[in-house]
């Protein structure tokens, strides 16, 4: 079995297609419906739903991540006071770290979302799979508020 699906609600349809349109997304296909059933303890009849596919974004997709960090100089100690897991981030990996001040400048400075981590990995206890280093600059963008999660542009960064 594989995950083959992540799916976002969303409070507006068009803003969220433009955000993530920007980040490489291509909606080709728009689906309008009504359903009827058992919606929690209620039961209710004929509710609309729209939907928007991306069936490209997300192909390449092959990596799972799960994240521990107790210090509290980190940004997820904010995020998560009540010490229960969440989402954090979708992660973008960029071609160049040219690339990645582009996007970050479109979510930033043009859409003003918050900047709220620009790193620089100093070390990793394991290497790429060629036995390299591994050093990557990570910038998340705080998209919490609108998307549910955050947006994380990665990029390899040269020794």
């Amino acid at each position: 079995m594989k995950l083959n699906q992540i799916a976002f609600c969303v409070p507006d349809l068009e803003r969220a297609k433009e955000l993530l349109t920007g980040l490489g997304a291509k909606f080709e296909m728009e689906d309008e419906l009504t359903m009827t059933g058992k919606f929690g303890k209620n039961f209710a009849d004929n509710v609309p739903i729209k939907l928007s596919f991306d069936y490209e974004m997300l192909k390449e997709c092959n990596e799972l991540e799960l994240i521990e960090s107790k210090d509290a100089r980190h940004w997820h100690q904010n995020e998560r006071s009540n010490n229960k897991s969440f989402l954090s981030h979708i992660g973008v990996y960029c071609e160049s770290f040219t690339e990645l001040k582009i996007i970050r400048h479109n979510l930033v400075e043009i859409h003003g979302y918050k900047e709220i981590q620009m790193t620089q990995s100093q070390n990793h206890t394991n290497k790429r799979q060629d036995g390299t280093e591994r050093h990557y600059v990570d910038c998340i963008v705080d998209t919490s508020e609108f998307l549910g999660f955050n947006i994380k542009l990665t990029a390899r960064t040269p020794l």
